[in-house]
């Protein structure tokens, strides 16, 4: 058994799908199914976060819509994990999620983190209390491992309070 047996993540792909892109979602979504996760690619509007235990995001700029949006803030609402890799994280730039936490940024990302008033590291890879972020493609092994790690922490309560190993 997977250390993800029995669990549901959604995953977003954002921006225009790159060949990059598509190989960076193709190597995560086989880490997590390689863990026993349930992967669903995921996209528009009708999305319920009450149906998944955790939700990732990859890719590039996102073109967000308000659905997403509140798909993104549900996660957060209810305490379930979530990883962003790359420029993903304008989603949670745009979800007004980041207040309080600790991130990886590129330098370009610096001002937009810190004005949303979280704390920007030059890490390939940060977990901050069930959030993952990943500076760029290149760090995707890292991201992958990350994340199931994550992911494999959450509660079966997502309400109850938890602590996550340091990046």
């Amino acid at each position: 058994m997977g250390k993800l047996t029995g669990k549901r993540f959604a995953l977003l792909l954002t921006g225009p799908a790159s060949a990059a892109k598509l190989r960076v979602r193709e190597a995560v979504e086989d880490e997590l199914t390689g863990a026993g996760a349930a992967v669903d690619r995921v996209q528009g509007s009708g999305l319920d976060a009450s149906s998944y235990d955790g939700l990732l995001a990859l890719g590039g700029r996102p073109d967000t819509t308000d659905p997403i949006i509140a798909f993104v803030r549900a996660f957060f609402a209810q305490g379930k994990p979530v990883a962003v890799l790359g420029e993903a994280v304008h989603l949670l730039l745009d979800a007004g999620v980041l207040r309080n936490r600790t991130v990886s940024c590129t330098e370009s990302l610096r001002p937009q983190i810190l004005d949303a008033g979280a704390n920007c590291v030059a890490y390939p890879v940060v977990a901050d209390h069930g959030l993952v972020t990943g500076a760029s493609a290149d760090d995707a092994q890292a991201f992958a491992t990350r994340t199931i790690t994550e992911f494999a922490l959450a509660p079966e309560n997502p309400h109850d309070p938890r602590s996550t190993a340091p990046p």
